[in-house]
């Protein structure tokens, strides 16, 4: 058991590293492409790598930052229940729109957030900070990409889930006619797994690319042009 939850855990930290990495150089990338710089594959890795702890901190604050969230919301909706059941079923449906906007709120603040820390090369408090008051001037342009990104998401999934089974079902009814449902589940995962990898990560690309030149079209307006952030 010990091994195998060892290779787990050394999978998540891999493909945590891999996913910060990644996705600065893609920034980097895409910031390269679309403002007139060459892109090179090699100078945009370096970015991922160069920017890895800053990226990594930011990470771990948003992450804290949801933890935290969803802490404050739960602890009263608990005691509702210890109070009354049905009070706590109140508590959830209160509950669900708070949710709602903090998601909203967390996302778009370290969307924002990262880009600023990656092409800007501020501090992580000051990217936050510009996170935070690009959202604060751009409530509805930011609230419409919120809403794009979860419907990219949901079509994707779907799109996905669709690929999966039409790829996955036959082979597994295939392998089972012959060999057991055991060799199907052995033969089957891998496949899922490994389309599952294929189509977020270009979900990831894509969802990240828009992401990154909607930043560039926040700092371009004109009202009250860029947040006011000090370099340090």
């Amino acid at each position: 058991i010990l091994p195998v939850i060892a290779a787990v855990l050394a999978f998540i930290l891999l493909s945590l590293i891999m996913y910060i990495i990644s996705r600065t150089a893609l920034i980097d990338a895409v910031n390269n492409i679309f403002r007139g710089g060459v892109y090179r594959f090699g100078k945009s890795f370096s970015a991922g790598v160069d920017q890895f702890l800053g990226m990594l901190g930011l990470w771990i604050i948003e992450v804290f930052s949801f933890i935290i969230s969803f802490i404050v919301i739960v602890i009263p909706i608990i005691i509702m229940f210890v109070i009354s059941p049905v009070l706590g079923v109140i508590g959830i449906l209160l509950a669900i729109p708070f949710i709602f906007v903090i998601i909203f709120i967390l996302t778009t603040i370290f969307e924002l957030a990262v880009r600023a820390y990656v092409l800007r090369k501020v501090s992580i408090s000051d990217s936050i900070a510009e996170g935070y008051e690009l959202l604060r001037m751009y409530k509805w342009n930011n609230f419409i990409i919120f809403l794009i990104s979860i419907l990219i998401w949901i079509v994707s999934a779907i799109i996905t889930t669709a690929v999966i089974l039409i790829a996955v079902v036959p082979i597994g009814l295939a392998v089972y006619a012959t060999s057991g449902i055991w060799i199907a589940f052995a033969v089957c995962i891998p496949i899922a797994f490994i389309l599952m990898i294929l189509f977020s990560g270009f979900l990831g690309t894509l969802s990240d690319s828009v992401y990154t030149l909607f930043y560039f079209e926040l700092l371009e307006l004109p009202n009250k042009n860029k947040p006011a952030v000090s370099s340090s």
